[in-house]
This record gives structure tokens, sequence and C-alpha cells, in this order.
């Protein structure tokens, strides 16, 4: 006795594959590089990526380091001392505090880098979390960054849009019950 299988759904399959090929050549299509992408990197001034590593100013691990002694130490710090404890370069003239998904053009107007486009900016998701942009400007050009998450930021009473100086003040705060969640807190920018 022999067993003969009929191929049930071949025409069915050849469909599916056809229909899965198409798609995928429909996607790769539309999330390639259009013409208006390179003709809105063409209108930038600079890029400037928020995923950078770079430290012209000093090493972000030592500024956090600085930022999280002084807050175990009851007392009032400028920016400007807090960078200089973390041996940073004095050559930035203000920070300028973002979220992840905030316009573009927003984030240029805020910070005063007319022109320029942000590399993993991202977007806002409600089911991701948030990322803190801590971008330290020279004259009209981003110069480092220090990105944290949300809950982990550099500061408390530092919101997206806020522009620090220097001689912005920070209060270290010991809450009595917790005191190993030492803060330093905005007084006055």
């Amino acid at each position: 006795m022999t067993f003969r299988f009929r191929q049930v759904g071949d025409p069915v399959r050849g469909l599916l594959q056809i229909m899965a090929v198409t798609g995928c050549l429909l996607a790769s299509t539309a999330c390639s590089p259009s013409d208006d992408r390179s003709t809105a990197d063409a209108q930038c001034s600079a890029t400037f990526d928020l995923e950078s590593r770079a430290e012209p100013l000093g090493s972000s691990y030592g500024l956090q380091r600085a930022i999280s002694d002084r807050a175990a130490q009851p007392g009032t710090y400028s920016l400007r001392m807090l960078t200089e404890a973390a041996g940073w370069a004095s050559q930035w003239d203000r920070v300028v505090m973002a979220l992840s998904g905030v316009p573009a053009e927003w984030l240029n107007s805020v910070a005063g880098t007319p022109g320029y486009c942000w590399s993993n900016l991202g977007s806002f998701k409600f089911d991701y979390p948030v990322d803190n942009f801590y971008i330290f400007v020279t004259g009209s050009t981003p110069t480092q960054v220090i990105r944290t998450k949300q809950g982990s930021e550099l500061f408390i009473g530092v919101f997206s849009g806020d522009i620090l100086a220097p001689d912005s003040r920070f209060q270290s705060v010991q809450p009595p019950d917790r005191p190993w969640e030492s803060y330093l807190e905005l007084t006055q920018s």
C-alpha cells in the first residue's frame, strides 16, 4: 500500500510568499532615506548626536560624581563650582535640559542653536522610558551632552526647556528618613 500526500495549500502558500515579498519591498522603500530627508539634512548647519560619548569639556562620570558628592554635603553650589570640582574646562555658556521626543525646532529655539539637526533625539512614546539630555552649549554650538534616564536626573527642579547658567545655584537636600538619597535642587537660575 502506498500513501500519496497531496500538498494542500500550495497555491495559497505561493500567494502568501508573493504578498510577503511585496510587503518587504514596500516597507524597505518606505524606510529608506527619501529625497525629503536628504533635503532636510542639507539644510542643517550641523548635526549633534545626543548619544555622543565625546567629552571635550571633561568626564561625564566625573561630573555626575561631583554632583553626588556635593549632594551628600550640606551647602549651596553653583553649576560652575560643580563642573570645576569635576575638572571640567570652562568653555561652555549654558546647559539646556531637554527630554527625548521634543521637536528639533523647539530644541533649537530654546538652546539658541539655529539650524542644528539632532541625531538620536528619539520620539516620545507612552510605553518607553524617557531620556533626559543635559546639553552643554558654547555660543550657538552644542559641545557635550550627558544623557540620563527619567528617575535618574542630575538635579531636582530642572525641567525640559530650562536653561542653566554657570551661576545657577543648587541646594543640597538630605531627606532625614533616607540620607543615602541626597540630591541637589535648583534654588535659582
